[in-house]
């Protein structure tokens, strides 16, 4: 993994006029990621709960996503009602990117053939 940026910002008062914390993260890459598609890092965030709730204004927002299957590479924000809280969000979803590309790119065994069924005549 490798970031070539990172902003902190707390300048942000949405309509609730709380303030609000950001991390914004330029380049989050690793060859890894060339496992997902932009489908499959909706759905890490969400079983993670990682995403972006509307109702709290807190969570992660990707950004650049089209370069994720191709580069390996995709930026995010990460949002929260404290500073702290912003950079929990953003170093739980740099670690699910991690993990979950590692588990997608893991070798796995293909299962045995069901009896009967070989591979060539004469083989069971």
């Amino acid at each position: 993994m490798s970031l070539t940026g990172e902003y902190h910002l707390d300048l942000s008062r949405p309509g609730n006029g709380r303030q609000k914390f950001f991390i914004a993260s330029d380049h989050v890459t690793s060859p890894l990621y060339r496992a997902f598609a932009t489908d499959d890092l909706f759905d890490l965030v969400v079983r993670r709960g990682l995403h972006f709730d509307q109702t709290r204004q807190t969570g992660v927002i990707f950004h650049m996503m089209s370069a994720l299957a191709e580069c390996g590479s995709v930026d995010l924000t990460a949002v929260g009602d404290s500073h702290a809280e912003a950079e929990t969000f953003d170093r739980k979803a740099v670690a699910a990117l991690d993990e979950e590309a590692a588990a997608a790119m893991a070798p796995r065994s293909l299962p045995p053939l069901p009896p009967g069924e070989g591979r060539g005549k004469g083989e069971t």
